[in-house]
């Protein structure tokens, strides 16, 4: 009888020790996976992201290297409750939460706003833009007030380049790979004065279509190099002035489209005495009939 109890002491010990050992692997692991602090401006000024009581994700510009995004559309793969419809460079909607603009006309600001270095950009095409040499990426769900400028009922993207610094620094990446797949991407910063530093970025993607086309140009590829510069200017106590020049060029063919006019006409004549069904159906124009007075096959487009 003695002899059982020492043993189930026993079996205890060993159970305690090896529970012991467990929490103190565990609390080992977490030590070691412990994140670093995320700093944003995502109320213009710079927070800990935890701090914030906006629905945001970030990205620093180490993360969109090891994830390998060369293009703000590529971004949304690792964002939640957000999507793109990428029909072309020029033609891209973005969509956070369900709501997003499908009317892609130059006149029309899209309800998700995109910024640049605290400054808005206006033309929905700069929805796809190049990602290189960046801070961070900042995007913002649900709807926001006038704090970067304009009110928006989607949500917002901040985009954030790396700025001059006060030390020389340069790098340089190059990639290849199928279909003449060139991928470059470089940037060198420092000092010019005791004052002023500047900062050159650049990068360029070319590569052949991945959609083969028997009758011209193949699609879906891409010739696109973007170039950045940066002067930054140190006032003494006054405070920083940044000067900026942002140039890019994207020859990207997109999706196959064919434009086409048509007319709608619920009588039986048309605007310029041509015959059309009464039916009220819309109709292909003839590519001989000038049925807008504009020219033949044409609409007033």
């Amino acid at each position: 009888m003695k002899f059982q109890m020492r043993k189930r002491k026993c079996i205890d010990c060993i159970l305690y020790l090896a529970l012991a050992g467990l929490t103190w692997g565990a609390n080992t692991v977490w030590s070691q996976t412990l994140l670093e602090e995320i700093v944003v401006t995502a109320q213009k000024r710079e927070q800990s992201l935890q701090d914030v009581g906006v629905s945001i994700t970030a990205f620093s510009g180490d993360q969109l290297s090891q994830l390998g995004y060369r293009n703000s559309v590529e971004i949304v793969q690792q964002t939640p409750g957000v999507t793109v419809a990428a029909y072309h460079a020029n033609v891209t909607n973005m969509n956070i939460r369900g709501v997003s603009q499908t009317d892609f006309a130059d006149q029309f600001e899209a309800p998700i706003a995109n910024y640049v270095d605290n400054a808005y950009v206006t033309n929905m095409g700069m929805a796809s833009t190049q990602l290189f040499d960046l801070e961070r990426v900042e995007v913002l769900r649900g709807p926001q007030g006038t704090l970067f400028g304009r009110n928006a009922t989607g949500g917002l993207m901040h985009y954030l380049s790396r700025k001059p610094t006060r030390e020389f620094e340069a790098y340089a990446e190059l990639t290849g790979g199928e279909r003449e797949l060139i991928i470059g991407e470089g940037a060198i910063s420092g000092p010019l004065t005791d004052t002023i530093a500047a900062r050159l970025s650049f990068t360029a993607h070319y590569d052949d279509g991945f959609m083969e086309n028997r009758i011209g140009d193949d699609l879906r590829d891409n010739g696109v190099w973007a170039v950045r510069g940066q002067v930054l200017f140190d006032i003494r106590d006054q405070g920083e002035f940044l000067l900026k020049a942002y140039f890019s060029e994207d020859d990207t063919n997109g999706a196959a489209y064919t434009h086409t006019a048509s007319v709608v006409n619920p009588g039986t004549w048309g605007p310029f005495g041509t015959a059309f069904p009464a039916d009220g159906l819309s109709r292909f124009v003839p590519d001989d009939m000038n049925v807008y007075g504009t020219c033949a096959g044409c609409d007033l487009g």
